[in-house]
């Protein structure tokens, strides 16, 4: 019995699971599967424009691109999956033992955004080490509260989020909620409008799109890694040291675009991650897309690749943005496209946030500590909010 890839959830089933494909009027084929041609059209949008829309956007990824992978990391995966290369060296620095080791466990997607399983032996340790600290730490920050609010798990649990002056913070308790503590004089948070107003640390916007470059290189099949080999250089190199370099380096940073949608609702997204390879080469498209979705957020980014891109280095890159089922229904989700080209680092960046809550309730303290307080009411916090002392 044929398989067919589903261009929508990505998965790859026996004919029997699509109803029809979608034929466009050139006659070229665009196949989904039943499960998301019912999700679809149970909930129709009126508007037509917003169908079409989609639509020729899943039709020109059809066209121009072939489904290298799609794997829901939430669904697929009960065990880890570890990523080998046949020639067992560092993908991004080329060395080998013993000039370099490999004993510490290298998550091909970042464990900050939930990743548990999918992990890799072909990343040493001191790349591991740097990007961790050069490239994830910055991504972190540009997340800032974002992973508290979406309940995505790090190496242990949902992170905590503190302000910065110490006055606020988030936790999320299982079973409980979230729990938001905040001192007298605090603008965090905004009962009147229900909304948290807050400051993401500062970060780099090139790193936090390193970061991701990253990602879809780690993952991306052994085959098509020559292609990339300028990329794997680029990602890891800090200075410009000759017009050369420049010329190099600007050529990688125009691809430094970031597509964020945010859809909301409790954890709408599995963890999945998706890549698409240009087809054609005569085209003012980028080679390489790579998407990926959890919890609340999905990000597209265009991955750097001089070989397949001659073209476009003459020419501005052209964005398409693939459909995922929420943009089908645009009261659903946000979708922003944010220039990540910046070096110098963002300091001070407001970002706010609607809460959803029926009440609020204001408890009494009767002398109790703010460990006690919680604890009648069945919450046990790893830290609680207190002022910095002032150096003597």
């Amino acid at each position: 019995m044929e398989n067919k890839t589903c261009i929508i959830c990505g998965e790859t089933k026996n004919s029997d699971s699509f109803e029809e494909d979608y034929k466009f009027s050139d006659d070229k084929i665009c196949c989904i599967c039943k499960e998301c041609k019912k999700n679809i059209t149970k909930d129709m949008p009126e508007n037509k424009e917003i169908l079409d829309k989609n639509f020729e956007n899943l039709k020109y990824f059809c066209i121009n691109y072939n489904l290298i992978f799609s794997y829901n990391l939430n669904l697929d995966y009960k065990k880890p999956i570890i990523i080998s290369d046949p020639d067992k060296k560092c993908r991004f620095c080329g060395k080998k033992e013993p000039e370099v080791t490999f004993k510490k466990k290298a998550h091909a997607i970042s464990e900050m955004l939930g990743n548990k399983v999918f992990l890799s032996d072909n990343e040493c340790d001191q790349c591991n080490m740097f990007f961790g600290n050069e490239l994830e730490n910055d991504l972190g920050k540009y997340l800032g509260l974002i992973r508290t609010l979406t309940q995505t798990e790090g190496k242990k649990k949902v992170p905590a989020y503190k302000t910065k002056d110490n006055k606020a913070r988030i936790d999320f308790i299982p079973n409980k909620g979230y729990v938001i503590i905040q001192q007298e004089g605090s603008e965090f948070l905004d009962l009147e409008n229900k909304s948290i107003i807050f400051e993401k640390e500062p970060y780099s916007p090139i790193k936090v799109y390193k970061a991701f470059v990253k990602m879809a290189l780690s993952i991306l099949p052994y085959q098509f890694l020559d292609d990339f080999s300028e990329t794997l250089c680029w990602l890891k190199k800090d200075t410009i040291n000759n017009d050369v370099d420049k010329i190099f380096d600007q050529s990688m940073t125009n691809y430094a675009y970031l597509v964020e949608r945010f859809i909301p609702g409790h954890k709408p997204l599995d963890l999945k991650v998706t890549g698409f390879l240009r087809k054609n080469n005569n085209s003012l498209s980028p080679y390489y897309y790579f998407i990926i979705e959890f919890n609340n957020y999905c990000y597209q980014i265009m991955i750097p690749c001089i070989k397949r891109d001659t073209i476009l280095l003459e020419h501005n890159i052209k964005i398409n943005i693939f459909p995922i089922f929420y943009d089908f229904f645009p009261d659903k989700i946000t979708t922003n496209i944010k220039n990540m080209k910046g070096k110098e680092v963002v300091r001070n960046e407001k970002f706010e946030l609607k809460l959803h809550f029926e009440k609020f309730q204001e408890l009494e303290i009767n002398g109790k500590t703010q460990e006690e307080l919680f604890e009648e009411h069945g919450i046990k916090l790893n830290k609680s909010l207190k002022p910095k002392e002032k150096k003597q």
